[in-house]
């Protein structure tokens, strides 16, 4: 068993703790968090969302914050299974699984 740092105990899978990934892209930053079972959010991160005009590079640099979120939180808590990556975005369309037309976005798409 592994606590999280509100004190709670949950199973564990040979050793490691199932958690997931959240993802808030907001019009001036992204926020990601490590997230815990009971919702709690034990590592934290964030970034510029408005440093790019151009989706591609945000979405390159969204891909390799979540990696660096993963493996320093693993470095400081050891072995983890991640379970999935929850992203809430201005317009998103779950259908076609896109951001579309976001107000407050500087790039489209």
């Amino acid at each position: 068993m592994q606590k999280t740092s509100t004190g709670k105990a949950y199973a564990t899978l040979n050793g490691a703790m199932k958690l997931s990934i959240g993802v808030d892209i907001g019009g001036t930053n992204t926020c990601l968090g490590v997230v815990a079972p009971d919702g709690s959010v034990l590592t934290r991160s964030q970034f510029r969302t408005d440093a790019s005009d151009d989706g591609t590079v945000f979405v390159d640099d969204l891909s390799k914050r979540i990696t660096e979120l993963m493996a320093n939180h693993e470095a400081k808590h050891g072995a983890t299974v991640w379970q999935g990556v929850g992203i809430g975005a201005p317009n998103g369309n779950y259908r076609s699984g896109s951001i579309e037309e976001p107000p407050n976005l500087r790039f489209k798409g």
